[in-house]
């Protein structure tokens, strides 16, 4: 992920972000509520609730669900129900999941 988005978008790359999210299994991200999100870092960082997140784009979360990652979105907007963007890489399950999930789009870049 550092060397692609590095190349593509510059090695200060994370200003364009206010969260990175990666190593998402969407079937488990979208269906699995117990799936906790963990930090890349010296110490392994378990997160099972949205109150325990942070925006910030120089952590680096893995794997995760949606029902926490939509309930601290929820805090830190004020807002009952967000709406949310996200890049997939397959858009067929990309489109099934996000239409499940209330406020949620799929978005596909093509070339």
């Amino acid at each position: 992920m550092e060397l692609v988005l590095g190349m593509t978008l510059g090695k200060d790359w994370r200003r364009l972000f206010n969260m990175v999210i990666s190593n998402v299994d969407k079937q488990d991200f979208f269906n699995n509520k117990n799936t906790s999100f963990n930090i890349v870092g010296d110490n392994q960082i378990d997160i099972k609730e949205g109150f325990d997140m942070k925006d910030d784009s120089l952590l680096t979360y893995l794997h995760g669900n949606y029902h926490t990652f939509t309930e601290f979105l929820k805090m830190r907007l004020g807002r009952k129900e967000p709406r949310i963007a996200f890049f997939g890489d397959d858009y067929a399950k990309d489109c099934y999941y996000a239409n499940q999930c209330p406020g949620w789009d799929a978005i596909a870049i093509v070339e």
